[in-house]
């Protein structure tokens, strides 16, 4: 039986999909169903009791069908109505909590996850000397008074830059860079850790990871790597892409991956043989165009992050302009039910980036917005729906810089994350379960409540 996918139907005399719109109304034998129909006797009337009968069908059907038609335009215009809405509330977000992580060695946050299990909500942070921090805390707590400067306990050091954390159910993930680099895994229900060292000979510069249940991802020098099972870290299956990997997100059998060279790659797991199929015509192939961040949404949409230093008159997902210096990135979304193709079902455009590749990108658990960090160190965030900007509301405080570069220096931030100007870009940014926007800026949290609750009152 072919799958089912949204918007298209399946034809089997000409065995391919075709959109639902064009499919092809049933017919229907008017004269059988006449003939079928059992003929009665109809009462006699008079003619001006027939011609109000006519009357009132005509207006009782005219009636329902402007009843079908006024409801089902209300729906929509309330479901858009709704996410507007939400929109001003995220845009007019002016709940936030600062917090001071004590590092040690004066090292700067890399990467960072919550996560909830058992009653508890556990968070955990890397930082660029190799530590790994983590925060436990009951569940039901003030989300923007969750987090203090001293619940945070530095528990392990691997011991290069943390590149990465992932979370998948009760297991945690995390990769460290560089030639000699390692790979932590702990069991977050029992505590149990153990650290795995392939060897520079096998795997190096990991850069990025995907945890999905017991399968590990590893973007790496020059290729993906695959643990088929945390618990055996033998079982190991190296994938080709002949470019340092940014990028990877898993589905089902499927490995996304994107590269330092702008590829885009998928490789089914159920295929034995280490070279992938390029995705997208190779649209992003460029030097200069690596592929920064990658993310399955809605279940058939491919997220794409990427930067770019050259200006292109072709690429329609993505338009470069500016300085030498400064260029405008778009992100895009891309229909993964087709391989080929270049054109994106959106674009979100706005975000500035040139150079820098350790860019922030996270989408909330509803998959209605994207936010992201940029070069110029500011977040930005998009409707998943439209694709627009949100803009903050005009009648938020405003301010240029936020979070001080020490303790004792004066507090200058904004409790608004779309119109601040941090000091430095944000690195690791994810939006929680608890409805709340968490950021990390050099070694300052940023906690914001983003739907505005107060707005709705």
């Amino acid at each position: 039986m072919p799958r089912e996918l949204p918007g298209f139907y399946w034809d089997a005399e000409r065995n391919r999909y075709f959109p639902i719109s064009s499919k092809p109304k049933p017919k229907i034998d008017t004269g059988l169903a006449n003939s079928e129909r059992p003929v009665r006797p109809l009462p006699a009337t008079s003619s001006d009791d027939s011609d109000r009968s006519s009357k009132r069908r005509r207006r009782s059907t005219h009636y329902h069908v402007t009843e079908s038609v006024r409801s089902s335009t209300r729906g929509i215009d309330k479901e858009r109505g709704a996410h507007g809405v939400l929109c001003s509330h995220i845009a007019s977000t002016s709940k936030a909590t600062r917090s001071i992580i004590p590092l040690l060695s004066h090292a700067t946050i890399t990467t960072f996850k919550t996560t909830s299990i058992d009653g508890r909500i556990l968070s955990f942070l890397g930082d660029s000397r190799g530590w790994l921090y983590s925060f436990s805390a009951d569940e039901g707590r003030d989300a923007l008074g969750f987090y203090s400067t001293q619940g945070w306990t530095p528990e392990f050091n691997l011991p290069s830059t943390i590149s990465s954390i992932s979370i998948s159910g009760s297991r945690c993930a995390a990769t460290s860079f560089g030639p000699n680099c390692k790979i932590l895994l702990q069991a977050l229900d029992t505590s149990n850790v153990h650290v795995i060292k392939p060897g520079d000979h096998l795997v190096h510069d990991i850069w990025t990871s995907s945890l999905r249940g017991s399968e590990l991802v590893l973007g790496a020098n020059k290729q993906a790597v695959v643990f088929k099972g945390i618990d055996d870290p033998s079982n190991m299956r190296f994938l080709k892409t002949h470019s340092d990997v940014f990028a990877v997100q898993q589905e089902e059998n499927l490995v996304y991956t994107g590269s330092r060279n702008g590829a885009i790659s998928r490789f089914d797991l159920r295929i034995d043989t280490p070279k992938g199929q390029n995705l997208l015509d190779d649209v992003f192939l460029s030097p200069t165009n690596s592929i920064t961040n990658l993310r399955i949404v809605r279940e058939w949409q491919l997220l794409v992050g990427n930067i770019d230093g050259s200006v292109s008159a072709f690429k329609p997902f993505l338009v470069v302009s500016g300085s030498d210096k400064q260029f405008t990135l778009k992100l895009g979304t891309y229909d993964l039910r087709y391989s080929r193709g270049r054109t994106p079902l959106m674009t979100f455009a706005g975000n500035v980036n040139s150079w820098t590749i350790a860019t922030a990108l996270d989408v909330d658990p509803a998959e209605e917005f994207i936010f992201a960090s940029a070069q110029d160190s500011r977040i930005r965030a998009w409707s998943l729906r439209t694709g627009e900007l949100i803009h903050p509301s005009l009648s938020s405080t405003t301010s240029t810089s936020a979070g001080p570069s020490s303790p004792s220096s004066p507090i200058n931030w904004i409790t608004n994350p779309f119109e601040t100007a941090f000091t430095s870009p944000v690195q690791a940014l994810q939006v929680a379960e608890e409805k709340e926007g968490i950021l990390f800026e050099d070694s300052v949290l940023m906690t914001y409540e983003l739907h505005n609750l107060d707005a709705t009152k």
